[in-house]
């Protein structure tokens, strides 16, 4: 079994996806001026109305946990200083 490497990491090549093969099958058919509407659909099918178990649905998953825990000490600071900040500009 060949391995194709990409830097550092060396993948079997039955795991690894020839995406440029099937892009060209996929489009070989379409005249120019279809591509914007097979962009979008291919857009809506894919990113927007994607599968539970999809590689999409694990990157918005991985997006949201990442989002929280970096939003959360913001908010904690936030909630923290606010006490104080409010009996500053009463003063003034």
């Amino acid at each position: 079994m060949e391995a194709i490497s990409f830097g550092y990491l060396t993948l079997p090549q039955a795991l690894t996806m020839n995406i440029s093969s099937y892009i060209l099958d996929a489009t070989l058919d379409i005249s120019p001026s279809a591509a914007p509407a097979l962009l979008w659909s291919y857009y809506i099918s894919y990113l927007w109305n994607y599968e539970p178990d999809s590689w999409v649905a694990r990157i918005a998953y991985s997006t949201r946990i990442l989002a929280i825990l970096v939003s959360l000490p913001l908010v904690i600071l936030a909630l923290l200083a606010r006490p104080y900040t409010s009996h500053i500009l009463f003063h003034l």
